[in-house]
Parts: C-alpha cells; sequence; structure tokens
C-alpha cells in the first residue's frame, strides 16, 4: 500500500509544461482559421458547469488545498473551476505571464505553475492551449489558457458525449473519467462574450 501511493503521488506531481514551440496539437485556432471537420455532433450533452462564477472563497480554499507555498490566491486571478461532487476538484489561477492549478482527488493531489501568456496564444494564432494536468484515481484532471472574451469552453469525447468542463478569466479546466492513457480525440467548443462560436474542433 506505501508503494502504490507513493507511486501515485510521483505520477501526480509529474505536470509537464510544453514550450510554446511544442503545443502544437494543443493550441485551438482563430476564428479566421478554417474550421476543422472533426466538430462534435449538436445532440451532444451540454457539460455541467461546476461551481458558480464568483466564488472566490471556494476557488481559494482550493488553491490552498494543495500546500504549494507558490500558489498563494492573493497573487492570482482565480479562475476555472470543476468539482465532480465525487471529490475530483481542480481549480486554474493565472497571471499575466503564469498559469497555475491545484487539483484534488479520493487518493491525492497536486499543483503546477508555470509560463503561459496571452501573448504565447496570440502569436500562435489560437483562442486557448492546454497546459497540462494530474491523473485522478478514475480520470484526468486538466486545464489551461483561454485568450480574452472566452466565457464558454465545451470538451467531447469522440462520439459527441460532454465532459465536466468550465471556463472562467481566461482559463478552463476539465474532467476526463478515463485514464490519461486512454484519452484520444478531445473535441472542444469555443464561444465567446457575445455568444459566437469561435473555434469547433480537436483540444
Amino acid at each position: 500500500m506505501v508503494i502504490a501511493v507513493a507511486l501515485l503521488l510521483l505520477v501526480i506531481s509529474n505536470v509537464l509544461w510544453a514550450p510554446a514551440d511544442q503545443q502544437g496539437t494543443a493550441l485551438a485556432q482563430l476564428p479566421g482559421d478554417p474550421a476543422p471537420s472533426s466538430a462534435p455532433p449538436s445532440t451532444a450533452v451540454k457539460a455541467t458547469t461546476a461551481a458558480p462564477q464568483g466564488n472566490q472563497a471556494v476557488k481559494a480554499d482550493l488553491l490552498r488545498a494543495c500546500g504549494n507555498a507558490e500558489l498563494d490566491p492573493a497573487d492570482f486571478k482565480l479562475g476555472a473551476l470543476i468539482d465532480d461532487g465525487q471529490g475530483h476538484k481542480l481549480v486554474v489561477a493565472s497571471t499575466t505571464r503564469t498559469i497555475a492549478m491545484c487539483g484534488v482527488h479520493p487518493l491525492g493531489s497536486g499543483s503546477g505553475v508555470g509560463p503561459m501568456t496571452e501573448a504565447t496564444l496570440r502569436n500562435a494564432g489560437k483562442v486557448l492551449a492546454k497546459a497540462g494536468g494530474i491523473d485522478a484515481d478514475t480520470g484526468f484532471l486538466g486545464y489551461g489558457r483561454t485568450l480574452p472574451g472566452i466565457t464558454k469552453v465545451e470538451i467531447f469525447l469522440p462520439g459527441g458525449k460532454a465532459v465536466l468542463s468550465n471556463a472562467d478569466s481566461e482559463t478552463f479546466a476539465y474532467f476526463v473519467p478515463l485514464p490519461r492513457d486512454k484519452i484520444t480525440d478531445l473535441t472542444a467548443r469555443v464561444t465567446d462574450d457575445k455568444g459566437t462560436v469561435v473555434y469547433n474542433g480537436p483540444l
């Protein structure tokens, strides 16, 4: 049991940060780019948004839950939050130069802070980018950054089934109830504050 927990915590601690020039497929296109053909079916179930936006106290408490001294809520703008009601939670926070997260689940927690900026997305001609995630006991908690003005990021499994996701304050988060090595071909539908779908294609 001790060995199993140690291995789990080792996996959780490995939050990977890809340099901007290696983010390729993790970056979604701006509205002017051609939309990929792999859009999810219109019959997909709408993703559940976790907590109401503006629940800052809940987000701050969760950011502190990982015990990472770098994650002082006072130093970040608190963003997306997911909670599946089964003990899997993740909060994302950002500054102008960084993105951070704390994720918890029944068997452990994981946190990370890394460089990711609005300029990185704009220079790549994208509206959002994945930053990383942690392996949970029954799935994967992922997160990333969006351009300003994005109000909704819906994420779909192959076949069009939506997973739990949330977007807020230029960040997004999601929970896929599958092991990381079983996750393939996720798609995203991104909506701006005018209600316009600005991207619909591979995540």
